[in-house]
């Protein structure tokens, strides 16, 4: 009973917390935009707050392997730091509003600076978790002679080749190997005993 109210007020506490960054949140889109771009503010909302949910839900439930795992970890802890920093400015801004503060232009662009960045880690995000693996992979250096795999024109040339004689260098050990037990014949005194 105790773990129950334990768990209990645990959800009551996030969903406080979560409630109030959420609001102040939109608060902020609401007011960075204008009310017949109202759509804007709805969008912004989506970069910080329901992605931070969004991620966390992936990393939780549906990534698959170390790079998509570590993409939405970071991605769902970077939308958070984005979500409390538009929610402590959107209580700033209605306390400052209703004292007749302005925002001067250098915060402005500070502010969409860091929007820029957001929408800039949003996208290199989606190509790191959705095509991450295929990313390293190009990049990889096979042979080990500095040229990626992607534009090292003999590497998938000597790959294959390296394999095919490791094929035959096994398919070789197995004939002799075969050939050293159907032998009925005593082995030489003067050659050296086979290893």
């Amino acid at each position: 009973m105790k773990k129950m109210l334990g768990y209990g007020f645990a959800v009551l506490v996030g969903l406080g917390a979560l409630t109030f960054e959420m609001l102040e949140s939109l608060n902020f889109w609401n007011l960075a935009f204008p009310p017949e771009k109202w759509y804007l503010a709805y969008l912004g909302f989506f970069l910080t707050s329901i992605a931070m949910l969004g991620y966390f839900y992936e990393f939780i439930f549906t990534a698959n392997g170390k790079t998509q795992k570590t993409v939405s970890l970071v991605m769902s802890v970077v939308c958070g730091i984005g979500a409390l920093l538009t929610a402590g400015i959107g209580f700033q801004i209605t306390a400052y509003a209703a004292s007749g503060f302005n925002f001067t232009r250098d915060e402005i662009e500070s502010m969409a600076l860091i929007v820029q960045i957001l929408i800039g880690l949003h996208i290199l995000a989606l190509f790191a978790y959705y095509g991450g693996d295929a990313i390293y992979l190009a990049w990889k250096d096979d042979d080990g002679d500095g040229v990626p795999n992607w534009l090292d024109k003999d590497s998938k040339k000597n790959r294959a080749h390296v394999s095919t004689l490791e094929v035959e260098i096994e398919h070789l050990k197995a004939e002799n190997a075969k050939l050293r037990s159907s032998s009925t014949t005593p082995p030489n005194p003067t050659e050296p005993p086979s290893q």
